[in-house]
Formats: C-alpha cells, sequence, structure tokens
C-alpha cells in the first residue's frame, strides 16, 4: 500500500482465496484521527479500520465489511 500523506492510497496486492491466486490493484481513500485511529474505504466497495503507530511506522487493520475476515498489520519498508 502507498500512502501519499493528502488522504489517497494505491493499494498493490496478491491475494488467495480458496487457493486461487489474484493480483489486482485499487485505490482508496483514508483518514488519520488525533488518538491515531485510520478508516480507510477502497473503490472497489472495502472498509477497514486501522490503527497506526505514532511514528507511522506500521499498522493493525481488520476489514469491517460482512462475510469478510481479513486482519492483519502491516510495517513501512520505506518512504521517500
Amino acid at each position: 500500500m502507498t500512502f501519499d500523506g493528502k488522504g489517497n492510497v494505491v493499494n498493490t496486492f496478491t491475494r488467495s482465496v480458496n487457493g486461487a491466486i489474484s493480483r489486482g490493484s485499487v485505490t482508496g481513500l483514508y483518514t488519520v484521527n488525533s488518538d491515531c485511529t485510520s478508516p480507510l474505504s477502497q473503490s472497489n466497495g472495502t472498509h477497514y479500520d486501522r490503527v497506526v503507530a505514532p511514528d507511522g511506522s506500521r499498522f493493525n487493520v481488520i476489514e469491517t465489511d460482512t462475510g469478510t475476515i481479513i486482519s492483519g498489520t502491516a510495517m513501512r519498508l520505506g518512504h521517500e
């Protein structure tokens, strides 16, 4: 995921659903609140709640859409 610091994100991914591998990319919008919570919605209709570390080095995420179970932790690999 690439966050531009202005509320836009590009999520380029590889996923496995029941063993079927696919790749893709979606755009989205996000905010980061003063308490480090950070809702994210993507152009494919998916929604996430995140909590960002105060230094921005990582975040925990959970999808909030009914019928989907996705959660995890992401860490920053670098920045410009």
